[in-house]
């Protein structure tokens, strides 16, 4: 449980920003809140997350009478409760009281690094491309519900490189948006890969799952 907490709670932002080594922990949070996001979805909503804390809360209270467990169980349920009431409609501006208060996440966004590749330049090549480019853009759609959810985001960035260029949208906002974030993510750190590079890498990463075009 407390595991389970530490990873959906984790603000990724902030923690790319820390130094090293703690700043490598975003990535690897970020991927686990993508996994929860699939596999766990009532977590990354406010009322089931309201719940799953006042569950815990609850656990905790009982072990003992005002000593460090009873006090965690009670910010538990309080937890709980405003994750509750939240779902309800009652919004605190979080973010504004923590900008106000000089908390907002600053720095550099961290990037993942992908090596580009070799294309051919002659006109049968990139046509051949195209082609396969095409084949493979309607096999992931046919496929899509099937695959790996790490695939399909890896499989999301390389189409958007490859049809968009470099990443030109804002990071998604939001402590309950990892799948999103996970997605810019992967498409932010292609940035530089020509987009006939992303095709093939495309191609290939859509066959390394074993679907044929």
């Amino acid at each position: 449980f407390g595991l389970a907490t530490s990873v959906i709670e984790a603000d990724t932002d902030r923690v790319g920003t820390l130094m090293a080594p703690f700043d490598r922990l975003a990535e690897p949070l970020t991927r686990a809140q993508a996994w929860l996001h699939e596999e766990c979805r009532l977590l990354t909503r406010l009322r089931g997350r309201g719940f799953f804390y006042l569950y815990q809360g609850t656990l905790l209270v009982t072990q003992c009478v005002f000593c460090m467990i009873f006090f965690c169980g009670l910010y538990n349920v309080l937890m709980g409760t405003v994750c509750i009431l939240m779902s309800c409609g009652i919004t605190p501006d979080i973010e504004g009281m923590a900008n106000a208060a000089g908390l907002g996440a600053g720095g550099p966004p961290y990037s993942l690094v992908v090596d580009s590749m070799e294309v051919g330049n002659s006109p049968s090549a990139a046509t051949s491309l195209v082609g396969q480019f095409s084949k493979a853009e309607a096999a992931f759609k046919r496929h899509k519900e099937q695959l790996p959810g790490k695939a399909c985001r890896e499989l999301w960035a390389l189409r958007q490189q490859a049809t968009k260029g470099d990443c030109n949208e804002p990071k998604p906002e939001g402590v309950f948006n990892g799948s999103a974030k996970e997605q810019w993510r992967l498409w932010n750190g292609l940035k530089g890969v020509p987009e006939e590079d992303a095709k093939v890498m495309f191609v290939e990463r859509l066959q390394r799952e074993g679907v044929h075009l």
